[in-house]
């Protein structure tokens, strides 16, 4: 036994539920990628910080001659080099590329509840099928999500919610 038809205006509810959750779920996708990308900014000043410590202070302190010679096992007329410490501009190169990530993933969250806010107004069909492509790398729940709005957004009856048919 098969279940009985559907009515149009109960296929109709049911795609608006539906586009109501796909809404939701670019929201708080949205969202969640926005705090964990700002996680990332604590490396980022930690990074940038470093590189702007002064170069003693990577250096340690001198001991005396006399505790110095009696650590070495060969004692040597000449100073032992100062470790002069790691370059500053590879903490300024780490803190940039962080910095770059940052930006992009809160651009990447910012777009996708973008789309969201799309799925609920019923506009830019196709600015939605490309966040929804681009959400379905993001495993699990952004294939999750990606795979959810094709198939909701392919019926018949959303498309018409679109004003497309």
């Amino acid at each position: 036994m098969s279940p009985p038809a559907l009515s149009e205006a109960e296929e109709q509810i049911i795609v608006r539920e539906r586009l109501r959750l796909l809404a939701i779920g670019f929201y708080v996708k949205g969202a969640v990628g926005v705090v964990f990308v700002s996680f990332f900014l604590i490396h980022f000043f930690m990074f940038l910080a470093f590189s702007f410590m002064p170069e003693s202070s990577w250096n340690p302190p001198q001991k005396s001659a006399t505790i110095l010679h009696s650590l070495s096992v060969s004692p040597s007329p000449t100073p032992r080099p100062v470790n002069p410490g790691p370059p500053v501009i590879m903490f300024r190169i780490f803190a940039g590329v962080i910095g770059v990530i940052i930006l992009l993933g809160w651009t990447f969250g910012a777009l996708t509840i973008y789309a969201g806010r799309c799925v609920q107004k019923r506009t830019h069909r196709v600015f939605i099928y490309v966040m929804a492509g681009l959400n379905c790398a993001l495993i699990p729940w952004g294939t999750l999500l990606g795979v959810a709005t094709f198939m909701v957004l392919q019926t018949p009856v959303a498309r018409r919610e679109f004003g497309l048919l």
